[in-house]
């Protein structure tokens, strides 16, 4: 039997292939916790998903072996002109949306997905696959032009953000990156918040109890509502929706190994909590929320927690990489880790499609205005 796709419109209707998706998960060529099963499900529930499709790609007609899948949703713009498109679904915590395929079969399923979406009328055959890791298996696949009667284009709006290869030895291999000046700061201000108390790091993951984990997603929930996020809105506290995302993937994945809370404490009180998710193939994992206690900022919490949670990343062998999910300028991180992973979109039409042309055009256009406002500035 030859492969074919399918799509679930809710998530109650993909959930009784959870098995499935959890195998390919750990079969991927492409790791990314945000479209496994305990981070994807949740998110389909609280965060306004009308209108995405879980488009999935079976081994064949039994169902049984999942080679793809990827949230996608009808889009009426292209870079706000009327021109309909597919896009891959990205929701506000979603900090990367490659697909997950299973290892070396990328040209067929991305085949087959491509010919689902053509198939349909209520779906754009040009699609936008963005926010995809820069050195995943799908970019050279569609690169390299191994789909037949589709053109491509990878769309040099093109991010890079900080993240570290978690290999060898923390002290011997990390630390040296960072500049001496930067680092002797770090260990000052360390060394004067463990005279203020008994300062302990502690993770939280599958080896904790349930008990523990619920406390520490409370624990980051009151600690991130506080200061200018919740002045403007922005904290998970403030969006109840939200909220239950997070309960819902964090202690999910909290059991099953995919998520975890670092947390810096002082005398048993929390003061810098971040969030961590890990795919399952157990090499790719990210930093998602971080919050602080503003009543010691003056100590640069988010670095040293940054420090800690980068030491207990080159203590799992299994993680390979850390990807800080941050904005390409961000200034605590950039100082931090030295290393950039891009962040990449990819544009595709039938190669008989007018809409190529017209895509190429617009993109040309405005890039041409960017660059003589630049010259203007």
């Amino acid at each position: 039997m030859a492969i074919f796709a399918e799509s679930f419109d809710r998530a109650e209707d993909i959930l009784r292939h959870a098995l499935s998706w959890d195998e390919l998960a750990r079969n991927t060529s492409n790791p990314n916790p945000f479209f496994e099963s305990w981070c994807l499900l949740p998110a389909l529930r609280h965060l306004g998903s009308e209108g995405v499709q879980v488009l999935v790609v079976w081994e064949d007609d039994s169902c049984q072996t999942m080679l793809g899948l990827v949230p996608i949703v009808a889009e009426r713009k292209y870079r706000g002109l009327p021109i309909a498109r597919t896009g891959i679904w990205r929701h506000d915590y979603c900090f990367l949306c490659t697909p997950l395929i299973v290892r070396n079969r990328s040209a067929d399923v991305l085949q087959c997905m491509l010919d689902y979406i053509n198939g349909h009328k209520d779906l754009s055959s040009f699609v936008s696959m963005y926010w995809l890791a820069g050195e995943s298996e799908i970019i050279s696949t569609v690169a390299s032009g191994a789909i037949p009667g589709v053109e491509s284009k990878v769309n040099p709006r093109a991010v890079s953000r900080a993240m570290v290869t978690s290999v060898g030895d923390y002290a011997d291999v990390f630390l040296p990156t960072i500049n001496k000046k930067k680092r002797k700061e770090l260990r000052r201000n360390k060394n004067r918040l463990s005279e203020q108390g008994d300062l302990k790091t502690l993770l939280i993951d599958e080896n904790s109890s349930e008990t523990v984990a619920k406390n520490a997603v409370q624990e980051f929930f009151k600690l991130e509502n506080q200061g200018w996020k919740q002045e403007e809105g922005t904290a998970i506290a403030c969006d109840i929706e939200h909220q239950r995302y997070f309960e819902a993937c964090l202690l999910e994945g909290m059991a099953n190994g995919g998520a975890q809370i670092v947390t810096m404490t002082l005398d048993a009180e929390t003061i810098a909590s971040v969030i961590v998710f890990r795919s399952m193939t157990r090499a790719y994992a990210c930093t998602v929320k971080i919050a602080t206690d503003y009543e010691y900022k003056q100590y640069s919490l988010g670095s040293l927690l940054i420090l800690e949670t980068t030491q207990l990343a080159f203590a799992d062998d299994d993680v390979l990489q850390m990807d800080s999910c941050a904005a390409a300028e961000h200034p605590m991180i950039n100082r931090i880790w030295k290393e950039r992973k891009d962040i990449v979109n990819i544009d595709i039409t039938p190669g008989n499609d007018y809409r190529g042309s017209i895509i190429k055009l617009t993109d040309y256009c405005i890039g041409m205005n960017r660059k003589l406002k630049g010259e203007k500035r």
